[in-house]
């Protein structure tokens, strides 16, 4: 497979932007295909080191990656876009692979809530041990300084994580960014594991850039920020703590496993007869564990948009892919929100009752479920135990790796 993604990368015909652009991406995202296909069969049955449920998140990854080199063709209006890949019908044979590691999911007994989480939020199988080594933490103390005005190591931030991936150890490895405006698309590779960057603050240390697809761009490789997919939670587990988030269309997309907490999401104004999306899920396989979760934080009108907010529509999302899976909880909702909640995409019923969009012990003066869309997807959670599945503990394993970052979480509802 690894020299199947080669031979594609080197084909002489990719000779407009377009295709370089799609033809870069595909062949970053075959080869990030390859290294978790392989490290699911060595860690899961050679090395027997990791989880059923790590194996389902990195099968979950290889299957969004292909979605997303697919994707990516058709963004930039090359609809016969054919990779060698695709002609042994990969997505296929990974679907299926979720399917069945689904089961030793479910038998390891980790399709678990609440109760099977402690107190001190780690799962009951943990031992004395490794309960000691994860509750352990730090102060945190930079490895590297990034400042614009040169009294860092660097000046730029792809730099220093460049500098860290040449590290002999992957330990955690912190960067702190001092204050300034860093224009520029960060890239860390997949090698290049454990990087934590530690900014002055959220309106002091700022990065941003401005590719996109008129300008020849995939939305995957396109810009670090911006108003429409602005964050893309690509794929993964991820985990976002005190938040700034902004954005107009689509803005929180992608297809990981992610939870917000005690976040501020504001919405902006958007462009003259556009709809506000929140977030746009893309889960296209009902066996990845993946989906967003909105818990403790809050959904706001932006600055730019409060004097205007009657005049445009806002919604909670749309359902990109067919399993689309969004859930928010006791999460306070302001009178930006449309009563429906939840947009059709398109104006089709396109995956209304495939999808999953619940809603839990919301509050605020757009929280009310009266008026919600009636799809069969859409679900008002009143069972705590239904709810704790989309938490840190469930939704993401966290227990098993949030507490050695020394990031402060809430592992239940």
């Amino acid at each position: 497979m690894r020299n199947i993604a080669h031979q594609f990368g080197q084909n002489n015909w990719l000779t407009n932007k377009r295709k370089k652009s799609v033809s870069r991406d595909c062949l970053k995202l075959y080869d990030n295909t390859v290294f978790h296909l392989n490290r699911t069969f060595s860690d899961l049955h050679v090395k027997k080191k990791c989880s059923s449920f790590d194996a389902q998140t990195w099968l979950s990854t290889a299957y969004t990656n292909i979605q997303t080199c697919q994707n990516g063709a058709l963004e930039l209006n090359i609809p016969k876009f054919v990779v060698p890949i695709m002609k042994v019908n990969m997505t296929e044979i990974i679907s299926n692979s979720l399917f069945v590691n689904w089961e030793f999911v479910k038998r390891d007994g980790l399709v678990h809530y609440t109760d099977d989480v402690t107190e001190e939020a780690f799962p009951r199988w943990f031992s004395v041990r490794e309960r000691k080594l994860l509750e352990s933490s730090r102060v945190i103390k930079a490895h590297l300084v990034v400042a614009k005005d040169g009294s860092g190591h660097f000046k730029k931030v792809q730099d220093a994580i460049n500098a860290a991936g040449r590290r002999k150890f992957k330990t955690r490895f912190v960067i702190r960014v001092k204050r300034g405006v860093y224009r520029e698309n960060i890239v860390v590779g997949k090698m290049n594991d454990n990087i934590m960057l530690v900014g002055d603050g959220s309106r002091t240390t700022i990065i941003t850039s401005n590719r996109n697809v008129q300008a020849g761009f995939t939305t995957y490789s396109s810009a670090t920020a911006g108003y429409q997919d602005t964050l893309m939670v690509h794929a993964q587990r991820q985990f976002y703590k005190e938040c700034y988030i902004y954005g107009t269309v689509d803005f929180i997309f992608g297809n990981a496993a992610v939870v917000f907490q005690n976040c501020i999401i504001l919405v902006r104004r958007p462009l003259n007869g556009q709809a506000n999306m929140i977030t746009a899920q893309g889960r296209d396989d009902p066996f990845q564990n993946t989906g967003i979760s909105i818990h403790n934080s809050q959904i706001r009108a932006a600055p730019d948009f409060k004097p205007v907010v009657s005049k445009f529509k806002t919604f909670m999302g749309r359902p990109w892919q067919r399993y689309s899976r969004v859930v928010v909880m006791k999460s306070f909702m302001d009178n930006l929100v449309s009563p429906m909640g939840w947009s059709p995409w398109g104006g089709t019923n396109f995956a209304q009752s495939t999808l999953f969009y619940g809603e839990y012990k919301n509050f605020g003066p757009g929280s009310s479920t009266r008026n919600r869309v009636r799809w069969p997807g859409y679900h008002v959670m009143s069972s705590p135990a239904q709810a704790s599945q989309f938490t840190v503990a469930n939704l993401l394993a966290g227990a098993t790796w949030l507490p050695s970052t020394g990031v402060p979480f809430t592992s239940g509802l």
